[in-house]
């Protein structure tokens, strides 16, 4: 299960002078599949709260922005805040050190290398170049951060591989950090996750891993992975993979970047023959003019230093970047005022603890179902006519289920997610209701979006 520590994003709260950290442990009682299940990438290197309305323009719970789709993540000036509050709360790590945290796609050379002694070519992105010479300063265990062989990316990997103790009981991402003392982690996870096909254990496992790097100091950037042209249900998955990944995200405020945005348009999306690993300039991966980004591992060598240097200049210059900012949040998770849904796709943090209201114990779709704990209510108007899905995402020992009504009626309901065609204008209150009692009560998270 899930335990929650007294350090709790004290600013964010407003409860507080500085920014604080939430930090979340995973008990071992809650393990992953055993090792190599479902894994995509074969042998060898290849190519909660939320409760009432937000307090500024952009903002969702507790004044934390809400992330939209643009490729990065915002950088407000509470996010500005909690980096250099962490920052300054672990001054033994190394502020010019990343560390590298993911499968083959990170593991390929094609990665960072080339901006260690490599051709490099920033073209446009010639204001890059003061924080690509920063991290290539940086000593990582006696190579620069972006020539390091990571302790903590594997070809072959899931997000739950970096936790899992090794011989010696040390958990990889514990073993990198060790050696690096690193104040970043590049993090990327899903295309063996996706083998899987268990997105919500992905959740679990990116929240988990996003909370050691945190309860650590390191301050995690976490990405969305490439399409997956090798199998086409698998390539449909990538969109929702990258949508838990900027919901973990943002529920736990650190920086996001959308790699499979950048790569859809390309020629075969950046990949190489095989479908699965990105491709790279035969000039070198760090050619970011037209012909160079043309290719995956181009593209992905942008858009990290790009995040790099947002954050870095967040906390060394208080350089902000909002991006495109979304309304407060609407609605008080209550029935007789629901959170809206005021954007697709929408992601939200709610908490059935928090609830007063247990008046839906059972429903016409799964009468024998036990739902007797608190719920908290949203609701949703259809902007087209299609198909919606809503998901519902809990950890530990809570247990809140979705629940899709239309006039009433319960159209479905599910541990994990509903999906229910509508048309144009039609409303759906969706309830996200505890089962079997208040005991099994806490927080949640929700992503509802439509094909």
């Amino acid at each position: 299960m899930w335990r929650r520590s007294s350090l709790v994003w004290c600013a964010l709260l407003a409860a507080c002078g500085e920014p604080g950290v939430e930090v979340v442990v995973r008990d071992n009682d809650d393990a992953p599949p055993a090792e190599g299940e479902g894994e995509g990438e074969g042998e060898g290197e290849g190519e909660g709260e939320g409760e009432g309305e937000g307090e500024g323009e952009g903002e969702g719970e507790a004044g934390w922005p809400r992330f939209t789709t643009d490729v990065h993540s915002p950088v407000t000036a509470t996010v500005a805040a909690r980096l250099r509050a962490l920052r300054a709360a672990h001054g033994e790590l190394r502020d010019d050190v990343f560390a590298k945290v993911g499968a083959s796609n990170t593991v390929n050379t094609g990665f960072l290398t080339c901006f260690d002694g490599g051709a490099v070519d920033l073209a446009a992105h010639s204001g890059l170049d003061e924080t690509r010479r920063f991290f290539a300063d940086g000593d990582a265990a006696g190579v620069s951060p972006y020539d390091r062989v990571s302790a903590s990316a594997t070809v072959g990997w899931s997000a739950f591989h970096p936790l899992q103790p090794g011989a010696d009981g040390r958990a990889p991402i514990d073993v990198e950090v060790d050696a690096l003392q690193p104040a970043f982690a590049v993090v990327m996870f899903g295309t063996n996750d996706i083998q899987r096909r268990h997105i919500t254990r992905y959740a679990d496992d990116l929240f988990a891993l996003t909370d050691r790097l945190l309860a650590r100091g390191v301050i995690p950037i976490l990405s969305s992975v490439p399409p997956r042209d090798d199998d086409p249900a698998a390539d449909v998955e990538v969109p929702r993979y990258a949508l838990v990944a900027r919901m973990v995200a943002e529920r736990q405020q650190v920086p996001f970047m959308d790699l499979n945005q950048v790569l859809r348009p390309l020629a075969d999306h950046g990949l190489g023959g095989d479908g699965i690993h990105m491709n790279v300039d035969p000039r070198g991966g760090c050619r970011f003019d037209d012909e160079g980004l043309r290719h995956g591992f181009n593209q992905r060598n942008l858009l990290t230093l790009t995040a790099l240097d947002r954050i870095r200049r967040a906390i060394d210059e208080d350089a902000l970047d909002p991006g495109t900012a979304l309304p407060p949040l609407r609605g008080q998770w209550t029935e007789a005022d629901p959170l809206e849904v005021d954007v697709l796709p929408f992601v939200a943090s709610g908490d059935t603890s928090t609830s007063t209201a247990s008046t839906r114990d059972r429903y016409d779709c799964a009468a024998s179902i036990d739902e007797s704990g608190p719920e908290q209510y949203l609701r949703f108007r259809a902007p087209a006519a299609g198909r919606v899905h809503i998901l519902v995402f809990d950890q530990g020992n809570v247990d809140v289920d979705v629940h899709a009504l239309r006039d009433g009626a319960c159209l479905d309901r599910d541990d994990k997610e509903v999906v229910v065609d509508v048309a144009t204008g039609e409303e759906l209150v969706v309830v996200f209701d505890t089962f079997a009692g208040p005991e099994r009560a806490g927080s949640f998270q929700t992503i509802v979006y439509m094909e």
